[in-house]
């Protein structure tokens, strides 16, 4: 949800008056608007950046600690198989 409202401020804030850049020679909004659309650009990347970070981080945890605990069952399994055999070499 929270990269979806960035990209969606980014686009409703931001692309319309990026585009009249690239149609007007001039900026015709004036200056408090184009602070504005600066501001909601920078927070809108910032808030994606972010969001994606976060996503990342809990992806790599949720693939990590599964592995992870695989490998701990995986050697106390081995551990016990390894002191059973020690305790039937000890009987033999």
């Amino acid at each position: 949800m929270s990269l979806a409202l960035g990209d969606l401020c980014l686009i409703v804030f931001c692309v319309p008056f990026t585009s009249t850049l690239y149609t007007f020679e001039s900026w015709p909004y004036g200056e408090a608007i184009c602070k504005f659309s600066e501001f909601i650009k920078d927070q809108s990347v910032g808030v994606s950046v972010f969001t994606l970070t976060a996503l990342s981080m809990e992806r790599y945890s949720a693939v990590k600690i599964p592995l992870r605990s695989l490998r701990a069952r995986f050697a106390a399994r081995k551990t016990r198989i390894v002191n059973a055999g020690a305790k039937m070499s000890k009987f033999s």
